[in-house]
């Protein structure tokens, strides 16, 4: 009876991980999926301003890829920031189970062990009862729950993968509310103003950015929420604020690939 509790503890474990395992990586070969696309897309469009140099045709045609090619780049580094976060939750879950595995595997072994008869010796003309085996529980620990905010994070953030923006931001402000402290408490603020960004609502995006840059001035996504600003700035038609940020941008990050496209964006910008 033992030996079937343990096969079916060892066959329970082996599911759980392939079922987790196809899981996280059907997500992050979506993502990379993604990534790949928009790569594709900027590819063709250099291809087509290069064609059109060497053909010499009109300087409209030509500025307006140049445009789309920066935007794309745009896209492409957003996406290569989600595909980064992704594989670091991956990682962290992969752990996770990783102990709880070893854990049941330990368990597995110690049970074994009790198995193993131990000689007794016994007087030849004395006769005792056999006591009862008392039965060895087999009460599986559960995993490591993931903290309240992780779990919102993860949700938001598959809310917004999905182009389900309206849940995103429910996600995402109620981790800035109940965990202002939390290391994903910046994170959140800037794709809470990226899912305003996503639905073209730009002045309220602009407000939600501005959260990220004064809030979480440390933070690693300050430099995101300055050029997203400005792009915000760009598409309402405020080419002078939409240029101060962009400069506030190389001044203050010269080294980073929003300095280096915010570049490109000043000398489209007429």
């Amino acid at each position: 009876m033992k030996k079937r509790k343990i096969y079916y503890l060892t066959f329970l474990i082996l599911v759980l991980v392939l079922l987790f395992s196809c899981a996280t990586q059907q997500d992050l070969s979506q993502q990379q999926l993604e990534l790949k696309s928009l790569q594709a897309r900027m590819n063709r469009l250099e291809r087509e301003v290069n064609k059109l140099k060497q053909e010499s045709k009109s300087k409209v045609s030509e500025a307006t890829i140049l445009a789309e090619i920066d935007n794309l780049k745009t896209e492409i580094k957003m996406l290569s920031n989600s595909v980064d976060e992704y594989k670091d939750l991956i990682t962290r879950q992969n752990r996770e189970w990783e102990d709880f595995r070893s854990n049941i595997e330990q368990r597995i072994s110690n049970l074994e062990a009790k198995k193993v008869p131990q000689p007794v010796t016994a007087p030849p003309t004395v006769h005792k009862p056999t006591p009862p085996v008392s039965s060895v529980p087999t009460t599986i620990p559960p995993t490591k729950p993931l903290a309240p905010d992780k779990k919102l994070y993860n949700e938001g953030f598959a809310a917004f993968k999905k182009g389900n923006y309206k849940l995103a931001k429910g996600k995402f402000r109620e981790i800035i509310k109940k965990y202002p402290t939390s290391s994903l408490a910046d994170n959140a603020q800037f794709w809470l103003a990226e899912c305003y960004y996503r639905e073209k609502d730009y002045e309220n995006a602009i407000l939600e950015y501005e959260k990220v840059i004064k809030n979480y001035p440390e933070g690693d996504k300050v430099p995101d929420a300055l050029f997203k600003q400005g792009m915000a700035f760009l598409a309402l038609g405020d080419k002078i604020d939409a240029k101060l940020l962009f400069n506030k941008v190389i001044k203050k990050y010269p080294s980073s690939l929003q300095a280096e496209i915010a570049k490109k964006k000043l000398l489209s910008i007429k």
